[in-house]
């Protein structure tokens, strides 16, 4: 039983992973082609027997069939159920047309989701080793034989419409934060060596993950200098810019090129904003009064407010998840009640206040174009001391309504969802919804950071210029990959390793 609570190593000794490959889930059969069972299960009426035909051995169900066939059996299901949840309808029908299919989709869907919860618990009729279960989540085939698209069971719980029987059960919400906090599984008697233990005992996703969020704080740290300390104005002699680049600006530029590619996805984008304005006012600098300085702060401002909101880099990944993720979104669920709805109920009489009380104190005539085209004055007398009282007194009200609104409306919500029946799990203790969508976060992150030997900023950057090209090379001129993914490895052995090390007993003692 003691090989039940070990890890495999990242390196697999037959070679049949490459340890440069981007994909985070075990090796599945090569020869199963998901659009091939798609393509067979869609010309078929979605009954239980439509899993006795993706399995593809003869033995009982349940009992014969391999972690890797109920893997292949779930990726297909969840496909084809994705597709059908993305169906759109087509424009050239019409309106009843497009109701019939939305609805033949629905249901289709439904009927999919059913056998999801079947065939999972059918895998679940016998006990189940925890590598067992790690084989069915995150076992990956390819899509065909073509793209060279991968899928898994765990890409489709990271989706906006993921499904629910499978997301919420408690086998793979266990299974999701185990694998986060510590790795893959193996069994002793896989050969490895004690340096490939090493890598995958501290080459963790929750590991990896702290050490590209202590890249993130360093990134505000010398983001927050810069605006603070900007540096000196620099002349249009390019021989002159690089006596004003010092250390705090060379290393601000190379790190949020590191987060910018780093896991690309739409939170990269405010990185491509800081990136843009260090570049452009080359042979200069962004200094305060010009619009490149406005956009590092900004920049800054945003990133600040939003840092528990990043789907990747996200300070509330270091607990598990079930603990701060339910109460981040329980949070920003309950502000997007209260400020949304009232900023749009209440804008035209914000604006209107605004425009009237601002016209009223006007006594340096900035709005004279507004009087000399309401009265023939040619000088306007300064607004009666008792309008002044009345605009005031409109927008005083004007804002406590406002804050009102928002107070009243996101407390009506929080007790709304604090009447609801007492929750099942920990994740739904803030209500069903907003514990879905934690699951889903949760997901996604793990996925994401789950891949063989990845490297957290800005270390990425070092194997983006001695590891990409050499793949680069071997892939034009048709040669092996082997020297390339041993380099790779080498590498970040070399490199990450003993940071990774550090984090691992720093995330010891926290817990």
């Amino acid at each position: 039983m003691a090989a039940l609570h070990e890890r495999s190593p990242l390196l697999q000794s037959n070679g049949a992973r490459s340890p440069t490959a981007t994909t985070t889930g075990e090796q599945g059969d090569p020869t199963r082609l998901i659009a091939d069972a798609v393509a067979r299960i869609s010309s078929v009426s979605l009954d239980p027997e439509v899993i006795q035909d993706i399995l593809t051995t003869e033995s009982t169900l349940g009992q014969g069939y391999s972690p890797t066939d109920y893997g292949y059996a779930l990726t297909v299901l969840l496909s084809y159920r994705e597709q059908k949840v993305k169906q759109e309808t087509a424009p050239e029908l019409d309106l009843y047309g497009q109701w019939t299919q939305e609805q033949t989709a629905h249901k289709d869907a439904e009927a999919l989701d059913k056998l999801v919860g079947t065939l999972w618990g059918q895998f679940l009729l016998h006990y189940r080793t925890d590598k067992e279960v790690d084989t069915v989540l995150w076992s990956q085939f390819s899509q065909d034989a073509t793209s060279g698209v991968v899928l898994k069971v765990v890409d489709f719980l990271g989706t906006p419409n993921p499904p629910i029987s499978l997301l919420t059960h408690p086998l793979a919400e266990a299974a999701i934060q185990r694998r986060w906090k510590s790795g893959r599984h193996y069994a002793v008697n896989q050969p490895s060596t004690l340096l490939q233990r090493l890598d995958t005992l501290v080459g963790t996703p929750r590991n990896v993950h702290f050490m590209a969020l202590i890249s993130k704080f360093a990134y505000l740290a010398l983001l927050a200098h810069y605006v603070i300390y900007p540096p000196n104005r620099v002349s249009t002699d390019i021989g002159s810019f690089t006596e004003f680049i010092g250390p705090y600006e060379a290393a601000l530029f190379i790190i949020t090129l590191s987060l910018a590619l780093f896991l690309p996805s739409l939170s990269s984008l405010p990185y491509v904003g800081v990136l843009a304005a260090l570049v452009l006012p080359f042979p200069g600098l962004a200094q305060p009064g010009d619009g490149f300085f406005d956009v590092l702060l900004i920049v800054l401002a945003f990133q600040t407010l939003t840092l528990h909101t990043t789907p990747y880099i996200n300070p509330l990944f270091i607990k598990a998840f079930s603990a701060p993720l339910p109460l981040a979104g329980f949070v920003q669920q309950s502000i997007s009640d209260g400020i949304a709805p009232t900023m749009l109920y209440f804008l035209p009489l914000l604006i209107i206040s605004s425009l009237l009380l601002s016209s009223s104190l006007d006594d340096y005539h900035y709005f004279d174009w507004v009087r000399q085209s309401l009265t023939s004055l040619t000088s306007a007398i300064p607004a009666p001391m008792e309008t002044r009282n009345m605009f005031l007194i409109i927008a005083l009200v004007v804002l406590l309504g406002v804050v009102f609104s928002i107070f009243a409306t996101t407390v009506a919500a929080s007790s709304l969802r604090a009447s609801s029946p007492a929750p099942k799990s920990d994740w739904d203790r803030f209500g069903g919804e907003i514990g879905q969508r934690s699951r889903v976060i949760a997901a996604r992150a793990c996925d994401r950071y789950g891949a063989p030997y990845l490297s957290p900023p800005p270390f990425n950057l070092l194997f983006a210029v001695l590891v990409r090209p050499v793949e680069f090379g071997a892939k034009l001129l048709g040669r092996s990959l082997e020297f390339a993914g041993k380099l790779h490895v080498w590498l970040w052995r070399l490199t990450v390793l003993p940071f990774l090390f550090v984090t691992f007993v720093i995330l010891k003692v926290i817990g």
